[in-house]
């Protein structure tokens, strides 16, 4: 076997591996109500069998700025042709709405995803977010698999790696 093949091989061992050692202990999320910036009411429970990335994140955040825009992309990318598979929830975390909107017109492209605000700041009591941005990868069955704290460019390939494996799995009945 070629080094090619052998790397190949490892590595989509690792990543099978990654997501059964996740799934095993994965965490059910709560459900939650928000509003879009569009006026539009949302629940989490309202994307159960699609993975969803639900990622906390605010305008004044440094890694937020090299995040969302990757964010974007990833969604183009996986969500290609009329079939959607990846939903991503955006909880803006700005005290001021004016920052969040200057932030989102600043990016090169449009935002394909639902931006949510959380005036209260319940959500990321909720969910026991201690650092920006924080990312959650949840399954198709609403448990959450995966979270990062932050971001850094060598983050990309793991969260690819991530959607990929959940992307993979089928919904237990």
């Amino acid at each position: 076997m070629n080094i090619k093949k052998l790397a190949c091989a490892c590595f989509c061992l690792a990543l099978m591996s990654a997501g059964a050692l996740a799934k095993e202990n994965a965490v059910e999320t709560t459900d939650f109500q928000g509003v879009t910036i569009a006026g539009e009411e949302i629940n989490l429970s309202d994307y159960r069998g699609k993975v969803v990335i639900v990622d906390f994140w605010a305008s004044w955040c440094g890694p937020c700025k090299r995040e969302f825009p990757f964010l974007v992309q990833l969604y183009k990318k996986v969500n290609k042709g009329e079939r959607q598979y990846l939903e991503i929830l955006a909880i803006n975390l700005d005290g001021q709405p004016e920052m969040m909107k200057k932030f989102l017109t600043d990016l090169d492209d449009e935002v394909p995803f639902p931006i949510l605000t959380d005036p209260e700041g319940k959500l990321p009591k909720k969910y026991k977010v201690e650092a920006m941005p924080t990312t959650l990868f949840i399954d198709r069955e609403g448990k959450i698999r995966f979270r990062h704290k932050g971001f850094e460019k060598d983050h990309m390939q793991t969260y690819i790696s991530e959607l990929m494996a959940l992307l993979k799995e089928d919904v237990q009945k």
